[in-house]
């Protein structure tokens, strides 16, 4: 399945880009966002993942995006997946959009969640260079749980979040990228630091 992105001399092996060179089930390309006030009255997450070897969601996978928020006590979720296709620069699912603006310091959030009345337009600019961990390797006796690489970056967003008939700006958070094998479902215990 070639895509745009094929077009770039960034190939390390003789596979198109949308073809991961791992057969393993859940392997996958994802990303998240933190939103919060400064106040802390209102703190959300939303994501992205692309899980190309889930395959009962069509030939080549699955995108699945979500969100998830906290405000005045009241806990909302919105959940969409669809198939994947050749271009993994449509990073979208249902009424959740992201986008690069400039790789490496700033991205476009687009959240419409109308059965919740959330919606946000937003764009999250770095605070500081990303902060890249050690690569993770996990193994439970033959079984693979964990082989990724992870990153993280602070910012901070333009733009306005709605929520429960408020409308917030001046926004803080952060952004995470991960892509390699995580298999959640035989990890006893996760941390999240």
């Amino acid at each position: 399945m070639i895509g745009k992105a094929d077009e770039y001399l960034v190939h390390q092996t003789e596979k198109p880009l949308a073809e991961v060179v791992s057969d393993h089930p859940e392997w996958q390309d994802r990303f998240y966002f933190n939103i919060h006030d400064r106040e802390g009255k209102f703190a959300a997450i939303t994501g992205l993942g692309a899980f190309p070897n889930r395959k009962p969601f069509g030939p080549h996978g699955m995108v699945q995006a979500y969100l998830f928020a906290v405000y005045k006590g009241q806990h909302y979720a919105y959940l969409n997946v669809r198939p994947i296709n050749a271009d993994r620069d449509d990073m979208w699912a249902g009424s959740l959009a992201y986008s690069i603006v400039e790789p490496l310091k700033a991205w476009r959030v687009e959240i419409a969640d109308e059965a919740n009345g959330i919606k946000g337009l937003l764009l999250l600019r770095a605070r500081c260079p990303l902060y890249t961990f050690s690569p993770i390797h996990w193994q439970d006796g033959d079984r693979l749980v964990a082989h990724q690489l992870h990153y993280t970056q602070s910012g901070l967003y333009e733009g306005s979040f709605s929520i429960g008939g408020d409308t917030f700006t001046d926004l803080l958070g952060m952004r995470d990228r991960s892509w390699g094998v995580r298999d959640m479902a035989n990890v006893p215990m996760w941390y999240w630091i």
